[in-house]
């Protein structure tokens, strides 16, 4: 018996079951592509995420800088209440005073200073400055781009915060959450100070001065006036002319400071060191009067010649040898014999000329 050939289906069965082949593939495909964009997406997400991030902590560090810009310009320290227009009309940003107060996501930003800020906030240079080394002058500005921060956060919670991680003192919903979210910048403004000591070595004149654009104030005969100002600060030195008259001062020099600095004002003027003491007359003392007479005299002509280098190698070898005797245990004889001192350029001869001359 022959077999027979199985019967053909009917055309619309066969479109039947190529359409349902047809919309299973369809589907299958669109849920591919649906895994690969949800997976493209996610990543574009948390890209687009880490760039807020990165921006946001480029924009604390902008505000800081700002802030300490402006500290040194306008030589003033701002407060929470007054920092927001303080950094915006900086010219280093140069922006609306919104753009400092919220971040991008419109979150307030926090300024928050050190408890035990050591100056009243807000400060403004006066002309006899900070009258105690300043002290704790730390600042932080912080910034969240998750949820607000909360209400209360302290100047303690976020100083030693570490990057990443959320105070464990913060309540829900932070409880360890948006740690990558929340960015933090630090400044220590104490770095800014530095101190300025005045002396006034006259028994009855007092020692004018100003600072930046004020009137003139004086420091007391025979005191001293010390204070810690801004760097950069310009302190205008002033001195009178005609002394011992004193009825005309001038301007003698103006010095900006940047690091610490002293200035002694005697016989009428000020000086970076005290060169003649109280005396009428010059005092240098009896080495300092050998010192000035070598530096002022004119030298006869020993053999070798004497010369002040001559004179300072002399006195180095002299003490170096006299250290290595030393460390010999001071042997018995002639120093000069057991050490061979000054050999060939016979340097002590430079000594005992420059001593004849003195004399």
């Amino acid at each position: 018996m022959v077999a027979r050939p199985p019967l053909p289906l009917p055309a619309s069965a066969s479109a039947s079951r190529r359409a349902g082949y047809t919309i299973l593939e369809m589907v299958g495909v669109l849920i591919v592509i649906a895994i690969i964009a949800a997976i493209v997406l996610e990543g574009v997400l948390q890209k687009m995420k880490q760039a807020a991030r990165d921006t946001e902590a480029q924009n604390l560090t902008n505000l800081v800088a700002a802030l300490v810009r402006n500290v040194t310009v306008a030589k003033s320290i701002p407060n929470a209440g007054t920092w927001t227009y303080f950094v915006a009309t900086n010219s280093l940003m140069a922006v609306a005073p919104n753009w400092v107060s919220n971040n991008a996501v419109g979150n307030a930003r926090l300024f928050l200073t050190d408890p035990n800020f050591s100056l009243p906030l807000p400060y403004t240079q006066t002309v006899v400055g900070a009258t105690s080394p300043p002290a704790s002058l730390r600042v932080a500005i912080v910034s969240s781009l998750a949820v607000p921060l909360p209400v209360g956060a302290s100047f303690a919670d976020v100083w030693t915060n570490p990057p990443g991680s959320v105070p464990a003192t913060w309540p829900a919903p932070w409880n360890g959450n948006y740690g990558q979210d929340l960015k933090i910048q630090r400044v220590d403004l104490g770095n800014l100070f530095h101190r300025v000591l005045l002396e006034n070595l006259e028994v009855a004149t007092n020692a004018p001065y100003a600072v930046e654009g004020s009137s003139l104030t004086n420091v007391p005969a025979s005191s001293q006036a010390q204070a810690w100002f801004l760097d950069s600060s310009a302190l205008n030195l002033w001195f009178y002319p005609n002394y011992p008259s004193l009825t005309t001062s001038n301007l003698q020099g103006r010095q900006y400071i940047k690091g610490d600095v002293s200035f002694v004002f005697e016989h009428g003027r000020w000086g970076r060191y005290m060169y003649y003491g109280r005396n009428t007359a010059p005092n240098y003392g009896p080495f300092g009067n050998w010192v000035n007479a070598f530096l002022t005299s004119a030298l006869h002509a020993p053999t070798p010649p004497a010369s002040p280098q001559g004179i300072a190698d002399a006195m180095y070898n002299f003490l170096y040898y006299t250290a290595q005797w030393a460390q010999q245990g001071y042997p018995a004889g002639n120093l000069l014999t057991n050490l061979n001192l000054f050999a060939g350029t016979s340097a002590l001869v430079l000594l005992t000329n420059q001593t004849a001359n003195l004399q």
